[in-house]
């Protein structure tokens, strides 16, 4: 409900609904208080393995980006942040 008044939002299909489909991909991103720097981000999406969004310093897509995931492991919920390049995932340690 608040996409472009205090957060961006981003889907596949463009029309998404995630409230009422579950047949689309959705992120939203707003700064935590207002503070651009520390940003929240909401995943929603139907899938049996994972959900995941990257982010890039630059236009080039795995070249150090990170990338942030939600992950059904044997009916557990993990959460995983990692490093992407050149198509290779690299797990942070943390």
């Amino acid at each position: 409900d608040n996409c472009k008044k205090d957060r961006a939002c981003f889907s596949t299909p463009a029309n998404c609904e995630p409230s009422g489909s579950s047949s689309c991909f959705f992120a939203s991103t707003r700064g935590v208080n207002g503070n651009s720097d520390n940003l929240t981000f909401e995943l929603s999406g139907d899938s049996d393995g994972y959900i995941a969004v990257g982010l890039s310093q630059d236009k080039k897509e795995g070249d150090g980006d990170t990338v942030y995931s939600c992950v059904n492991e044997n009916q557990v919920a993990k959460f995983i942040r990692a490093t992407l390049n050149n198509g290779v995932l690299t797990p942070d340690k943390t």
